[in-house]
């Protein structure tokens, strides 16, 4: 039986090859990709520890931890950790319907170009999506369409910009007071 510690020097000495190109991160200089493995021995380390001492494989401490850290960081009495964007979202727009009492069919300005579950989640919530197109040259709302779309049935404008490059905030804000 392999014990504990041999695992840990295995994988210290595994090497990081699920870095981009095994160097730091350089901001304005690294690429970020939309998906992959990003993580370093240490990560890997953390994930074998858990997985061989932690009382739960998901969710675990580590989890738990983090979740209070978080609330404390932003004065909150709670914070959820979920396993993806995906279903940070359906928790998000399911919280929001039932905190404001959106009422079924009302309106969530979104975007339609972008993950399909920001979509789908408007959705699984009986809400309606209402798209305010790009533009081509940013690739986020065109803001003339978003406020064309306002309606009084409109509870939300869902920001989900592609590769996080979000429209100009302060002109949105302001415009929607």
């Amino acid at each position: 039986m392999i014990l504990k510690d041999d695992i840990t020097k295995l994988v210290e000495n595994h090497g990081a090859p699920y870095i981009y190109n095994n160097r730091p991160f350089e901001p304005g200089v690294t690429p970020i990709y939309y998906s992959g493995p990003y993580w370093d021995n240490q990560e890997i380390i953390a994930a074998v520890d858990t997985l061989m001492n932690g009382k739960w494989i998901t969710a675990g401490e580590h989890v738990h931890e983090f979740e209070k850290a978080f609330s404390k960081m932003f004065n909150t009495k709670y914070s959820l950790m979920v396993n993806s964007g995906s279903s940070a979202n359906l928790v998000m727009i399911a919280a929001l319907k039932k905190y404001y009492g959106w009422q079924d069919d009302d309106e969530i300005i979104v975007s339609p170009a972008g993950f399909p579950t920001t979509i789908s989640i408007i959705y699984q919530n009986r809400l309606k999506p209402v798209f305010a197109d790009i533009e081509w040259d940013a690739l986020n709302f065109d803001l003339g369409q978003v406020y064309q779309k306002i309606t009084p049935r409109t509870k939300a404008i869902f920001l989900s910009p592609v590769l996080g490059n979000p429209p100009n905030m302060d002109l949105l804000i302001t415009a929607i007071r």
